[in-house]
């Protein structure tokens, strides 16, 4: 009597259940043709795997550009720090120039990278007929290297100093 009940109401259910009636059975592939469902739902997969990938390839993209953008401004500060180096190291050889007799030096330590500068005016001459002239004796000594060069420098008319080269 129990089964005889339950295939009645499994029985009913089947009947009363409106649009159940119309879905796929599992083994029955869906319509494949040129509108049909399986190829619009292919057709979005693929629309959405293409926007994920043309994301990605942005994102990457923007990542390259901020890195580059980054070791641009590092360089700028780079280069900036030579150039202010390069200044320093210049007006430091004109003010020992202007200022130091023959024989005595005038002595610098870089700040940060801790590089010595010793600068030793060696003797006046006159060069071109500018009898303002002095050549001068430059050691630059880094962590790892040792440098000596000697130049000439001459002041000009309106006290700047220029090296010769």
């Amino acid at each position: 009597m129990k089964s005889l009940r339950l295939i009645v109401i499994f029985s009913m259910f089947i009947f009363i259940a409106p649009g159940y009636a119309n879905l796929p059975l599992p083994n029955v592939v869906p319509d494949v043709g040129p509108g049909g469902p399986l190829v619009t739902a292919m057709r979005g997969m693929n629309t959405l795997n293409n926007e994920m990938l043309q994301t990605k390839i942005l994102r990457q993209q923007l990542a390259m550009m901020q890195q580059q953008q980054a070791m641009d401004q590092a360089d700028q500060k780079e280069i900036y720090a030579q150039q202010n180096m390069a200044k320093t190291v210049e007006d430091k050889i004109y003010y020992c120039l202007e200022h130091n007799a023959v024989g005595h030096s005038c002595y610098w330590r870089h700040p940060r990278l801790g590089n010595r500068l010793t600068i030793t005016p060696i003797r006046n001459v006159t060069y071109n007929g500018n009898k303002n002239c002095r050549n001068y004796r430059l050691i630059i000594q880094t962590q790892n290297e040792k440098t000596q060069v000697t130049n000439l420098a001459c002041r000009l008319s309106r006290g700047r100093w220029v090296r010769i080269d």
